[in-house]
């Protein structure tokens, strides 16, 4: 468990990012003059997608930075709200965010994301003209899911962990206790020697 706690923080997330990263630019621009594209000049389109994923790229040396995707997603939606939804790519940069906000050691942290992974998708749909009841309740659900699933392996990570403690703590007691053993043994013999030889040596002396 501690090993993907570990691969998460290396460079394999951050391969899948920029992936992810190129994908949603190239949707980008091969879609331009679809009715659905984005209506801002491509010099705001593409530095604003590079920046929802620089949060992901920097979670290593600050941790609750994807909730900046968050706070970023709703600021873009205010300014063209068709960008994030044309995007399928951004959606999963989205869920990796969702995931990393579930996945921080810190509660505090962690609940603070799960309003940014609700209160974010929630903005971003509610720009959109034409929205439903539907979509405000089930977009936000699926981010809120991918976080859980990152706050349910934060937990069994914790159990692991726990669990090594535990078991290296109870083999600390176990030498602890042999070596007591061990000593209190010698004690003993030489305590059965030292009877011994006063026994010979008295009865040398009768």
């Amino acid at each position: 468990m501690g090993r993907i706690r570990y691969l998460s923080r290396t460079y394999v997330v951050d391969l899948l990012i920029a992936l992810l990263l190129i994908a949603a630019m190239l949707e980008v621009l091969v879609g331009r003059h679809s009715p659905d594209a984005p209506r801002t000049t491509l010099w705001f389109v593409l530095p604003a997608i590079a920046i929802l994923v620089l949060p992901i790229v920097a979670r290593r040396r600050f941790p609750f930075a994807p909730a900046a995707h968050w706070l970023l997603a709703a600021g873009i939606a205010f300014v063209d709200w068709r960008l994030i939804p044309f995007a399928i790519s951004i959606f999963v940069v989205g869920l990796v965010a969702a995931f990393l906000l579930g996945n921080l050691r810190d509660p505090l942290q962690a609940g603070i994301g799960l309003a940014l992974v609700i209160g974010g998708p929630a903005t971003v749909v509610y720009k959109i003209p034409g929205h439903t009841a539907a979509m405000l309740i089930f977009i936000p659900l699926e981010f809120t899911i991918a976080w859980v699933a990152g706050f349910a392996l934060h937990e069994r990570v914790e159990q692991a962990e726990a669990a090594e403690v535990r078991a290296a703590q109870a083999e600390r007691e176990r030498d602890a206790a042999a070596r007591i053993a061990v000593a209190e043994e010698r004690v003993r013999i030489a305590r059965e020697l030292h009877d011994i030889v006063a026994h010979a040596v008295s009865v040398m002396v009768l």
